[in-house]
């Protein structure tokens, strides 16, 4: 996964993934939001190579991996606890293209402690909305 674009919180403490970093594709919501919709075939391709375990939350079974992204496909949404780095929560959303394809997806980062499990609902209608509004901008250049 690549980050290719950012906007930064105008806190003083920042949660940020460099444009251009290249990201695991086990560990984060924004990589779990666009490998939750990879093909079949292509999924059972990639997690047949050996997945990098960051932190005791990341996924590096690839059997659990697989439940896990089934349980994203359903709700709609990813959300990732301390997979990458243990002090950092994200929810991610897909983007869709007009074709209904995966083209990207769209997160959020904070601190983990700053969001209780009991609140995340809050901050997923905003990712989801704002993975809808990206998709329909997409498509409109698209249609232009």
């Amino acid at each position: 996964m690549v980050c290719l674009e950012r906007e930064e919180a105008g806190q003083a403490l920042r949660l940020s993934y460099e444009r251009g970093q290249v990201l695991p594709i086990n560990a984060g919501a924004a990589a779990l939001a666009l490998l939750a919709w990879v093909p079949n075939e292509e999924l059972n391709d990639l997690l047949a190579n050996p997945l990098t375990r960051f932190t005791d939350a990341t996924y590096a079974d690839a059997d659990k991996l697989a439940e896990h992204l089934a349980d994203i496909r359903h709700q709609g949404y990813a959300v990732s606890r301390g997979e990458l780095d243990p002090d950092v929560l994200g929810i991610a959303a897909p983007v869709r293209g007009a074709d209904g394809r995966i083209i990207g997806a769209i997160s959020i980062a904070t601190l983990s402690h700053r969001v209780p499990d009991a609140t995340i609902d809050q901050y997923v209608t905003p990712v989801l909305e704002a993975a809808k509004q990206l998709a329909d901008q997409v498509e409109m250049r698209n249609i232009a």
